[in-house]
């Protein structure tokens, strides 16, 4: 799982859904146990923007992860 998905899982589990500004940063520790600072917000929206013109199938399959924990449609705030 990419640093993207993990900030995104880590801030589902914490709020209950994927909703939030654009400019959210989200802070992981990664495997190395390094604190990194992701912005979620702007990488969801991408995720959106770009949803129809992903080819590749790991990025299809993130995409997906991502879009069924927003619960289809759902928007971040701005």
């Amino acid at each position: 799982m990419g640093d993207e998905l993990t900030a995104a899982k880590q801030f589902y589990e914490r709020e209950g859904h994927l909703q939030g500004p654009r400019k959210h940063i989200e802070r992981i520790v990664g495997e190395d146990q390094e604190e990194r600072e992701h912005r979620l917000g702007a990488w969801i929206g991408n995720q959106r923007s770009s949803a129809a013109t992903l080819t590749d199938g790991a990025a299809v399959r993130d995409r997906d992860a991502v879009v069924l924990k927003m619960g289809g449609d759902a928007q971040w705030s701005t």
